[in-house]
């Protein structure tokens, strides 16, 4: 158990068979993992290479970081996938991966997405984006159900020309996937 309840790695066989999909044609894996917590999603998972980032102190042998404000100074030229399977949505680690000039093409990018009720937020940096501001406090309802909608194109704005996903229904929504970056 996490902070404020929350569970890591729930649906822990479909995370790693997810992750053995993504890698199989690649040569070797050198992975970025934003979220690592214990690291038990790559530990069994043939990679070459592996960094490891979690906000939570004393958590396997990660770096004990906030992945947004590490984000720009990396050199992502080094990985060839970057895992970003945190507690609800990735708006802002994707968006500062996509800044970061040293992402190349070919990476793969596995997400995952959890959205719908008033638990999860956007972020300020969607909310402005999209010009949210006013109608966000309204219906916040909505916008937390129609989310993935926002993060698509956030993905297909930036060349992104499709994504690999799956679908878990609760009293939220999840969305396990990845794509590849062109």
């Amino acid at each position: 158990m996490t902070q404020a309840g929350k569970i890591d790695n729930t649906d822990i066989e479909s995370k790693i068979n997810l992750r053995k999909q993504t890698v199989k044609d690649l040569p070797v894996a050198n992975v970025l993992d934003l979220f690592a917590g214990e690291s038990k999603l790559w530990g069994q998972i043939p990679h070459n290479n592996y960094l490891g980032f979690e906000i939570q102190k004393n958590k396997s042998k990660n770096v004990h970081a906030d992945n947004l404000r590490a984000i720009p100074s990396l050199d992502l030229s080094k990985f060839n996938v970057i895992d970003i399977d945190g507690y609800g949505t990735p708006f802002e680690q994707v968006i500062a991966l996509f800044e970061n000039e040293t992402l190349k093409s070919g990476t793969v990018c596995i997400y995952t997405f959890i959205f719908g009720g008033l638990m999860y937020s956007y972020p300020k940096i969607v909310i402005e984006k999209y010009k949210l501001r006013n109608f966000y406090k309204i219906f916040r309802a909505h916008f937390n159900a129609i989310a993935i909608n926002y993060f698509y194109d956030i993905l297909f704005s930036r060349g992104i020309k499709s994504v690999c996903e799956y679908s878990i229904k609760q009293s939220y929504e999840k969305r396990y996937g990845y794509f590849v970056i062109p």
